[in-house]
């Protein structure tokens, strides 16, 4: 019983149901990132998303990371909130303009932005950095991968 939490009335049986999950996902991706984390630069993709908002939150308030993130421009409040230091508005600007040398890019929509995060001329992730990625797709550098 210590490990329940009665669900708050602002938020839908559903949605409560599913915080566990995303939740995992992000520790279980951070925990492949090298310790000590305090200082390292985070980019997480899709900041206002069901993960993203987690891993915002992890990667800043028990990683001790300096944390980018991409959200649209109506959602940035919400990202600073959550403890995202830096926000790129990704309908205005494209990050990998923005971002450089991240430690750690945490991509959740990997189909969309991969080709951008590893493209070497573009800089956005350290060459000892760490891509974390939930959906490959399945190419890297043009090049099919091996699962």
């Amino acid at each position: 019983e210590s490990s329940l939490s009665a669900i708050p009335e602002s938020i839908s049986f559903e949605r409560a149901a599913a915080l566990p999950l995303a939740a995992l996902t992000v520790v279980q991706a951070f925990d492949k990132v090298d310790k000590p984390t305090k200082g390292k630069k985070v980019l997480i993709q899709a900041g206002a998303g069901g993960v993203g908002t987690i891993a915002i939150q992890y990667a800043k308030n028990v990683l001790e990371m300096h944390v980018t993130a991409t959200a649209s421009k109506r959602k940035e409040e919400l990202v600073k909130t959550l403890g995202a230091d830096v926000v790129i508005d990704y309908r205005s600007e494209d990050f990998s303009d923005v971002v450089k040398d991240c430690d750690v890019v945490f991509d959740p929509m990997s189909w969309k932005y991969e080709k951008q995060t590893l493209n070497a001329g573009k800089n956005v992730l350290k060459k000892d950095g760490h891509y974390l990625n939930i959906i490959s797709s399945g190419t890297v550098n043009g090049k099919e991968i091996s699962s």
